[in-house]
């Protein structure tokens, strides 16, 4: 939803700092619950040069691009294209993060010499994905093996675990049978440590919706801001560009931009800046959208659980949702944009320390 002409004047760019490539939608595994539904079937992938391009197209445009991050889809199926990428981008000055289920770690030796080839390339970060419907394709062995030799080439290491009410796998009661490896885990980041986090998991597919849950994480999930807009270019392998990484973009249609191989990505990125309702995700998130919403239909307020990607997939597919906003995107907008320029005001004082 584009906000009238007299909100416009009032709307400040963020520059984009990182740049996402979903490489490709293959993967090792098949994941019920896939943000992007991959799996070994999926046969859609970036080119080499394709990578090149549109890297040097973000580049151009966004010299503010400190980050460059190869997902997928397991991104590491793109075998050697996948070490020249790394290396050309490297090049530029710029880091380097791939996200990987270390289907590829079945030893600690080959983990090593794996990661050792993309090191010397220039990777600088190692992202993991794990937890139940993960290890129902790839052992959690392999993400040990992996994240400790992450740790010894040099390199920053995560390892996100699929977390929600009713998870099977704690990482916690592994470390009971393992000190030695909890020993070289965090939960807080730094160079010398593996970076534990849970990421809570959602109901992509239809027939688990409401049998994944969110109880024990109702703080970390209640009136929050979106934190995947106005700082990232997602481009998927088809070339199209998302407004946001989330974990429901690809299904949300009201997330995609356009394509990079048709229009200019600067026209594309900063379309979503003239979307108030973008702005209104960032600043505030989507649960206090819907709790607006219901109020303005029914008079009620509402506390609304549940993933906020899938909560912002739900708003902006219900038509009349959308319509109650337009017809009274007055209401909402001069707060919404007061919010945002504060927030820009903040981050333009940080900027000015950090130079």
């Amino acid at each position: 939803m584009k906000e009238k002409a007299k909100y416009k004047k009032t709307i400040q760019i963020l520059p984009p700092t990182s740049l996402t490539l979903l490489t490709t939608f293959k993967c090792t595994a098949k994941c019920r619950n896939c943000c992007f539904q991959c799996s070994p079937k999926a046969s859609k992938k970036m080119s080499l040069s394709e990578m090149k391009m549109w890297l040097d197209k973000c580049f151009s445009a966004y010299p503010s691009i400190q980050l460059v991050v190869f997902s997928g889809g397991e991104c590491t199926l793109l075998g050697n294209d996948l070490v020249e990428i790394i290396d050309f981008v490297s090049k530029k000055n710029k880091r380097t993060r791939i996200v990987t289920n270390a289907w590829w770690a079945k030893s600690f030796a080959f983990a090593k010499e794996f990661l050792s080839c993309l090191y010397n390339a220039g990777l600088d970060e190692v992202n993991f994905s794990t937890g139940d419907e993960h290890q129902e394709w790839i052992p959690f062995s392999n993400i040990r093996n992996a994240s400790i030799a992450a740790l010894k080439c040099g390199m920053k290491c995560a390892i996100n675990i699929e977390t929600h009410d009713d998870s099977k796998f704690l990482l916690n009661n592994y470390f009971s049978s393992d000190k030695e490896f909890a020993s070289l885990c965090s939960n807080m980041v730094t160079d010398d440590k593996i970076y534990v986090e849970n990421g809570v998991w959602a109901p992509i597919n239809k027939e688990d919706e409401g049998k994944i849950t969110y109880e024990q994480f109702k703080k970390d999930l209640f009136g929050k801001p979106c934190i995947n807009l106005f700082d990232n270019i997602p481009i998927n392998p088809y070339g199209e560009v998302l407004a946001c990484c989330g974990i429901t973009s690809e299904t949300n249609p009201y997330m995609r931009l356009g394509n990079i191989m048709e229009e200019d990505i600067k026209v594309l990125y900063e379309y979503s800046f003239s979307d108030i309702l973008k702005i209104w995700l960032f600043v505030s998130g989507p649960i206090e959208i819907l709790q607006y919403i219901v109020r303005v239909q029914y008079g009620k307020n509402i506390k609304p659980v549940g993933h906020m990607c899938v909560i912002c997939r739900e708003i902006f597919a219900n038509s009349d949702y959308l319509e109650t906003l337009q017809n009274h995107v007055d209401d909402f907008a001069p707060v919404v944009l007061l919010k945002y320029n504060l927030i820009v005001k903040q981050k333009k004082k940080i900027w000015n320390i950090l130079k």
